[in-house]
């Protein structure tokens, strides 16, 4: 298995995209450049292959070869796509909007095809890549004067006093169900006495982040979309600029500094509640005595499980207010782009909090 992700990294490697890149725009052939393209980006790859070398888990080397690999076939095709085009729809794919381009309907399906899914793929990265310029410059804001520490208070308040009803009470349920949950399985294996055990981990690890982030994400995230679009659609930001007030540190700063900044704050306290939920279940309801519940509580928790919980609040927070102010900041004129501006804010928050969840408990505890 080793050999196999080693021999598909070695395929997968983005530096060849360089190579791949130079060799598609200058052979005339558009299979043979395309073949050779290919070739050459296998032959010079070489980061990936060492990484998944250096990878104890064969399984990790497989994951990342096929992430790789998936992002190298889709390059691959975009480039490809760059040679199909005329002069101006090249224009049009690297410096305006890709979703302008047009395919020639005389053209061979397999032909269209490509240049569909290329015109997808540099949207995509467009995309990325408007995102990360607008949390770069909302972070830079963060930490650069004028402050207003009026506006953070204010959002302070919003996003985490008027959150902590909806955090409480999920957080209140979940750790109910879970103890029932896990009592009915457990059961099974005469391990009842893990019940505890498994409240506390699972809602400190995972439970209280993950769904403190998605419900803030709901009213928030929503809220923020809806705020900024409207005042982007009444020119109010306009109106701001022509003041000679920063939109982004007026707007964006406050908002992304507040977010980060209360979600562990709500998380900690669903830490609490979701633990007593649990405790209220195993005490009055599956007959454990409360003295036994609270020492299998203790007993195996540490405070990197609370920890890493409270990191992944840090950053889901910011997630959730950079979704919400990239979205209103640059919504569509008119009622119809506001609501639009307001549904991507939260499907988007909520996917990239479950992408992020992923990949923050492999940073945390994979060596575990």
């Amino acid at each position: 298995m080793s050999f196999l992700a080693s021999l598909i990294a070695r395929v997968a490697d983005p530096f060849g995209f360089v190579i791949c890149f130079f060799v598609i725009r200058s052979v005339k052939s558009r299979k043979l450049g395309f073949i050779l393209g290919a070739l050459l980006s296998a032959f010079v790859s070489q980061n990936i292959l060492v990484f998944t070398q250096l990878t104890r888990l064969w399984h990790d080397g497989i994951l990342t070869a096929l992430l790789a690999g998936f992002v190298h076939a889709s390059l691959v095709l975009g480039l490809l796509s760059i040679k199909l085009f005329s002069t101006e729809q090249k224009v049009a794919a690297v410096v305006g909007d890709p979703s302008t381009i047009t395919t020639n309907k005389s053209e061979p399906f397999m032909i269209s095809a490509i240049q569909g899914v290329g015109a997808t793929v540099l949207g995509f990265f467009n995309a990325v890549g408007r995102i990360a310029d607008f949390a770069g410059r909302g972070v830079y804001h963060c930490f650069t004067p004028p402050f207003y520490p009026r506006l953070v208070w204010r959002q302070v308040i919003d996003i985490g006093y008027y959150s902590l009803p909806v955090v409480g009470m999920t957080a209140l349920f979940t750790g109910m169900v879970l103890a029932l949950q896990s009592y009915t399985g457990f059961s099974r294996f005469s391990a009842e006495g893990a019940v505890a055990t498994v409240v506390v981990l699972s809602v400190t690890r995972e439970l209280a982040p993950v769904l403190a982030g998605l419900m803030v994400a709901g009213r928030i995230g929503a809220s923020i979309a809806a705020e900024i679009g409207t005042m982007r659609v009444t020119e109010q930001i306009d109106a701001l600029t022509t003041l000679s007030t920063n939109p982004f540190k007026y707007l964006i700063a406050p908002r992304m500094l507040a977010g980060t900044l209360m979600l562990p704050v709500l998380v900690l306290i669903a830490d609490v509640i979701g633990v007593f939920g649990g405790y209220l279940v195993g005490v009055y309801k599956l007959d454990f005595t409360a003295e036994n519940y609270l020492h299998r509580t203790w007993e195996f928790l540490t405070a990197d499980d609370v920890v890493s919980g409270l990191w992944k609040a840090a950053a889901f927070g910011f997630i959730v207010t950079l979704m919400g102010c990239y979205h209103g900041y640059n919504s569509k004129r008119g009622a119809q782009g506001v609501g639009a501006a307001t549904t991507n804010a939260v499907v988007s928050a909520s996917i990239l909090i479950l992408i992020a969840n992923y990949f923050l408990t492999q940073l945390f505890f994979a060596g575990h």
